[in-house]
Formats: structure tokens, C-alpha cells, sequence
């Protein structure tokens, strides 16, 4: 009897891993074949272009569901938040996504941004039509921030912008300069300048094809073992970066999606972080962090939702040590990324009690130097305390990373050309 029963248990567990087995080499046959669904060149019979938009879309939701579907594009559900028609034959439609695995390449494959809740994401299209013979074509698809540039009071904008020549700040030993549209570095304080191959190009390009020759702190790094740009080629972003004192460059693909907003670039004792925006939506940039160790493959950090939009500074130090702000909130992490805990934000009590307000209330810039972390305080964009016509920042410092005090007024060393 006991033989017996053995035996059954045995037949059991070996059917039951026959049947796992071959329901494994089922899926990845079927997912070998798969094609992810295309929303343009879809044609629709229908009345108006907000019913028509719909169909087109939840039609390609479908298509994403089921056990056919790999993981890296596969969902659970989607449900239509918001539909908008934007002018003749261009249609607005929000999403929110509940992804069926954590699986991170699905955010970069699907477009997703911004997660609201655990699995569960944002996904934003323009579509735009042509109807003929009442059929309806998709014959464009895009991101809302693309179509908001190609919009004709968009480019009326765009076409009253100029761009502004700055001096090169003579107080650094290393840093960029900008003259007659090349971008150059410098490792002895101006004495000589390396140009940056196709930097001009792919850093300072703007997303409305004009130039911003003032690039942000946190946004590059020059050192002599290691010189970094984000940069954005024709698509997506990517990081320009030399090892060898500007004699060389390389670029190291990051991801398909990204435009110049803020950008910021740090690096640690054996990692690499570029966090870049990805999409705007009501005048908010959205961001994504990406870490790499060898600058070939990188990865997606998943940040807390509130650091999704407009963020003024992050920073990654030696120790893999993270900071996130948003004006003047402030969260670190000490793990890489997998938790965050919000910090105090500093004050300069003397300037405080001296001017009766403390007009210090944006965080622009983190670094480290000689084992103490520095954090520039700024006054964002209504700033008016000033001294000999430049504004005033204020800079702190500490020895653990945690707690900042005061350490000194500091002038803004940004001047225009001349």
C-alpha cells in the first residue's frame, strides 16, 4: 500500500512538471511570433472622430491582453480617462494602464509614465485622421508634448525666440563653453578648450529646434576621468562621454523616449545616472531615472510618483546615495532607489532674521568634494535678492549627507555675452 501511494505521488509530481514544462515551451513558441499591434494605418468606418478614436485605441489595448501576449507588453486592463479633441482631425486620449508583471521593459515598450498606483500607469496619445469616402485613416500618432510643439501657436512662439550667449564662467577649473555653435570643454581653466564632437548638436538642441546654450548644474559632469553630456539625437536620449580628457567621444544609447527639460547626470564609485523627461503633460515635465554600470546596458530606477514632475535638481554621490528635489522638498535614498525618506531642508537662520523672509527656496544643485556634500539653495524664478546686480544663492554643506548648515552666500556667476 505504501508502494502504491509512493508511486502516485511520484506520477503526480512528474506529471504536474511534464505539464509546467510543456505549458512553458507553449507560451515562449507563441510569444516568439508575436508582433506588437500598430495603431497608424488602422482604417475605421464610423461618424465622428472622438467615437472613432476609441475604438482605435481600445482595439489596441485588446490586442495586449492574454496569455499570448510576452510579458514586455502584456496588460491587464486599460480604461480611458480623458478623450480631447484638439483641432480638426487630432484627438487626445489618456489612459490609465494596470500592467499585467513588473516587468520594466513593458513601461518603455507601451510608452508608459507616472505610475499611479503598484502596476498601474499613465498612457498618453495624439492620433491624427484622414477621412475619405467616410473612412477613417490614422495616419499620425505622436506624444501630446510633440503635437504641442508642431501646433501653429507653438511655432508663431517659437519663432520670437532667440538664443542667448552667456560668458564663460572663469570661476571653475573645468567646465563647458559655448562660442559660434560648438560646444568645448576645459581642464585648466580656460587656458585650452577641447570641442565636444557633434555636442552642440545633441546637447543644447531644444525640442522646439532652437538652442540653450546654459546648461543646468547637475546636468554634465568634467572631470579629467570622466566627461558626460545627455544628449538627444534624433531620438530618444543618449550620453556623450569621454574618458580620455575630451581626446575622444562615445555615446551610450539610454532609452528611445526623452527630450531636453531639466536633465541631470551623476556618477558614483561604479555607477552612471541620467534622469531626463520624458513627457509633458499641462505644462509638467515627466521624468525617469536610468542607472547604468558599464554604459551599455542601462535601467529604469522607479521613483515615487511626486518625483515624476518638474524636479529642479537630482543628484547621486559616491556612495550610490540619492537625492530628488522639487523646489524645496527633498527625498533621499540609500538603497539604490528601492525606498526614499523625505529630508529637512536647510535655512540660512542669518539671512532669515537679517531680511525678515528667507528668499532661499529652490534646490539647483548637490556635490561632493573632499568627503562633504554641498547643496546650492536658489530663489527659483521670482528671485530679487541680490547683491552688485547678481542674484544671491545660498550654499550648504554636511559631513553625513543628512543634516546641511549654512556655509556662505554665494553670487550667481552666470553673466550674458556681450
Amino acid at each position: 500500500m505504501r508502494k502504491r501511494i509512493f508511486q502516485t505521488i511520484v506520477l503526480t509530481i512528474v506529471g504536474l512538471w511534464l505539464s509546467i514544462s510543456v505549458s512553458a515551451l507553449i507560451s515562449r513558441g507563441v510569444w516568439s511570433v508575436f508582433r506588437p499591434p500598430e495603431l497608424i494605418g488602422g482604417k475605421y468606418v464610423g461618424i465622428d472622430i472622438e467615437s472613432i478614436g476609441i475604438r482605435v485605441t481600445e482595439a489596441y489595448f485588446e490586442k495586449l491582453k492574454g496569455w499570448k501576449v510576452p510579458y514586455d507588453y502584456r496588460i491587464r486592463e486599460a480604461k480611458l480617462e480623458h478623450v480631447e479633441i484638439l483641432e480638426e482631425y487630432y484627438i487626445q486620449l489618456d489612459y490609465r494602464v494596470k500592467a499585467a508583471s513588473a516587468c520594466p521593459q513593458l513601461i518603455s515598450n507601451l510608452g508608459l509614465v507616472g505610475a499611479k498606483e503598484l502596476y498601474t500607469y499613465y498612457w498618453q496619445t495624439v492620433l491624427h485622421f484622414e477621412k475619405k469616402d467616410g473612412i477613417w485613416t490614422v495616419d499620425k500618432r505622436m506624444r501630446p508634448v510633440e503635437y504641442q510643439l508642431q501646433s501653429p501657436s507653438m511655432i508663431e512662439e517659437f519663432k520670437r525666440l532667440q538664443t542667448q550667449r552667456y560668458k564663460m564662467q572663469t570661476n571653475k577649473e573645468m567646465g563647458y563653453y559655448i562660442r559660434d555653435g560648438v560646444l568645448q570643454v576645459t581642464y585648466d581653466g580656460g587656458e585650452t578648450f577641447k570641442e565636444v564632437k557633434d555636442g552642440y548638436e545633441m546637447v543644447c538642441i531644444t525640442p522646439n529646434g532652437t538652442y540653450d546654450e546654459l546648461l543646468m548644474e547637475n546636468s554634465y559632469i568634467v572631470t579629467p576621468e570622466f566627461t558626460a553630456f545627455v544628449a538627444y539625437p534624433e531620438e530618444g536620449v543618449s550620453l556623450l562621454y569621454s574618458t580620455d580628457e575630451g581626446s575622444t567621444w562615445k555615446t551610450s544609447k539610454i532609452s528611445d523616449m526623452g527630450y531636453r527639460a531639466n536633465t541631470f547626470v551623476s556618477k558614483s564609485e561604479s555607477k552612471y545616472y541620467v534622469t531626463s523627461a520624458v513627457d509633458r503633460t499641462g505644462g509638467s515635465d515627466y521624468y525617469v531615472t536610468f542607472v547604468s554600470e558599464d554604459l551599455k546596458t542601462w535601467t529604469r530606477i522607479h521613483q515615487p510618483e511626486w518625483m515624476y514632475s518638474n524636479l529642479s535638481c537630482v543628484y547621486w554621490n559616491n556612495a550610490d546615495v540619492g537625492y530628488y528635489a522639487k523646489g524645496d522638498l527633498c527625498y533621499m535614498s540609500k538603497d539604490g532607489g528601492n525606498s526614499f525618506s523625505q529630508m529637512q531642508i536647510p535655512m540660512a537662520e542669518e539671512i532669515v532674521s537679517k531680511l525678515g523672509f528667507n528668499p532661499f527656496d529652490t534646490i539647483e544643485m548637490m556635490y561632493e568634494e573632499n568627503g562633504i556634500t554641498y547643496m546650492v539653495i536658489g530663489q527659483g524664478d521670482d528671485g530679487d535678492y541680490a547683491k552688485d546686480g547678481k542674484i544671491i544663492k545660498a550654499l550648504f554643506r554636511s559631513e553625513d549627507g543628512e543634516i546641511f548648515t549654512f556655509a556662505e552666500e554665494i553670487m550667481d556667476s552666470v553673466e550674458l555675452a556681450g
